[in-house]
């Protein structure tokens, strides 16, 4: 004779157990990828990982700093951009400065000195490129000044408000200066 539990439990049929099976399963493994994804070296994210070499690269404060001090520019700032997309965290640098130059010759040398200095930042791995916003005394359309040379190049010169900006995908800066982090660029004179 069945217990008095036994009678009064609904019965479990076998597609209802292998469906709690699965999403089980499922859940298990979103939260196991998700940890893969997010961790890197001693559980940092991959996004802010050191490289293994000291020997490259400077922190993000110190070329705060050196950006700072650069000769002909003002009102400069080096900001991280993060985004999420699904699981993962990705990195931007933005670098924004102000000059009075507007030759293009000059607008360019301006651009490689901060996308050097950008990518030369050892604590923030910059996995979709570095951004650079440009305000001139006759705005140009900084992308350009610098594209002929570079690579490929994200920007647009209409409307007038996008003319100071160029983003320079992270494949573009690798294939220009090599493997993250770079090394720290002289300083500009």
């Amino acid at each position: 004779m069945a217990s008095n539990w036994e009678s009064r439990r609904a019965p479990v049929s076998g597609r209802a157990w292998v469906r709690s099976c699965a999403l089980l399963l499922i859940v298990t493994s979103v939260f196991t990828m998700s940890a893969c994804a997010t961790s890197g070296e001693h559980g940092k994210s991959t996004a802010d990982a050191t490289p293994s070499s000291d020997a490259r690269g400077e922190t993000l404060s110190a070329a705060r700093e050196r950006l700072t001090a650069s000769v002909g520019l003002s009102d400069t700032s080096i900001e991280v951009s993060k985004t999420l997309s699904g699981l993962n965290t990705h990195h931007q640098l933005r670098i924004e400065a102000t000059t009075r130059k507007a030759d293009p010759a000059e607008i360019s040398a301006i651009v490689d000195h901060v996308v050097t200095l950008a990518w030369s930042v050892k604590d923030v791995r910059t996995d979709k490129g570095v951004s650079v916003r440009l305000h001139t005394s006759a705005q140009v359309t900084v992308g350009d000044a610098v594209k002929n040379e570079r690579g490929r190049l994200i920007y647009r010169s209409e409307p007038a408000s996008f003319r100071t900006a160029v983003l320079f995908p992270r494949s573009t800066i690798e294939d220009r200066l090599g493997d993250w982090p770079g090394a720290v660029p002289d300083d500009q004179g």
